[in-house]
């Protein structure tokens, strides 16, 4: 037959239970910083990623802006050109009056436009270079609390 249990047997088994309790507890803990800590590297890493992605979609901007501001000018000149060919089949004199004033007005507005278009293009690469710039400082936050977290000390 089993004998009863003493006192000091169940006191034993009793430690035994707690100091098991606290190593997988510590255990748990450890692994749960060493997981928050790969966790945050990963999202650090995603940001700095992002930040790349983000001044490349800037450079793209201002290229698209140049060749849009060239086409503006382009057409400008298309349009002044067929001015020109319109005013002087009439026998109209291009040099004074009301036909100066049309080629003037068709540059200055011509010039406006693509003027337009180049500072639109430099406003969506701001933009776009204040996300990037965001986005690292995100990354140096994730890796600053990263940095902080350690599994040793959990």
């Amino acid at each position: 037959m089993c004998e009863p249990a003493s006192a000091a047997t169940l006191a034993s088994a009793s430690q035994g239970l707690m100091i098991a309790g606290t190593v997988a507890g510590a255990y748990g803990a450890y692994n749960q910083s060493k997981a928050s800590k790969a966790s945050l590297e990963y999202q650090a890493s995603v940001a700095r990623n992002n930040a790349e992605y983000s001044e490349s979609q800037a450079r793209d901007a201002i290229r698209r802006g140049q060749v849009a501001e060239n086409d503006v000018r382009r057409r400008t000149a298309q349009l002044r050109g067929s001015q020109r060919a319109r005013l002087a089949a009439n026998g109209i004199d291009l040099g004074e009056g009301s036909a100066l004033n049309i080629l003037l007005d068709t540059d200055y507005f011509g010039e406006l436009d693509a003027l337009n278009v180049r500072d639109n293009s430099n406003r969506e690469a701001a933009a776009l270079r204040t996300q990037g710039s965001n986005q690292i400082s995100n990354a140096n936050l994730l890796d600053a609390r990263a940095g902080m977290e350690s599994p040793i000390g959990a």
